[in-house]
């Protein structure tokens, strides 16, 4: 402990139990149940998409075959739209996994009513777009 050489052990001890002490008492966690026990991203493909606008959004069967996806019946998309993340977050206002966005599947493709940022377009997987840092991230398809 180089950094306080003018303290004494005991002194520097003291200092140490009183940190872990505060840290003890200001910090804290939501309960364990609160936490999924597996993310939907933990399988699966994934593409982040962006929408520019709020409204029914179709993204047809060619655009989601381009993207990798070989069936697009298949596909579902997840996000919090472009809704607002509360400033604190407890248990009645904590989501912790992306959840499904209500969408359809027709034979042209998939349709959802997102809350919307940009058109739909992969978004490249070291792309962050620009935004508040207590906006939620944008619809994601699976």
């Amino acid at each position: 402990m180089t950094h306080f050489p003018h303290l004494s052990i005991p002194s520097r001890l003291i200092i140490l139990v009183a940190a872990i002490l505060v840290a003890a008492v200001t910090g804290h966690a939501l309960p364990t149940d609160t936490y999924a026990t597996r993310s939907v991203l933990a399988d699966g493909r994934w593409v982040k998409i962006a929408v520019e606008r709020s409204g029914m959004v179709m993204i047809g069967s060619a655009d989601l075959r381009k993207w990798g996806f070989a069936d697009p019946g298949a596909v579902r998309v997840y996000g919090y739209g472009a809704s607002r993340i509360p400033d604190r977050l407890d248990a009645s206002t904590y989501i912790d996994d992306l959840p499904q966005t209500p969408s359809a599947v027709t034979s042209r493709g998939i349709v959802f009513m997102p809350t919307a940022r940009k058109t739909p377009r992969p978004m490249p997987p070291d792309a962050s777009p620009a935004r508040s840092t207590h906006s939620p991230p944008t619809p994601t398809i699976s």
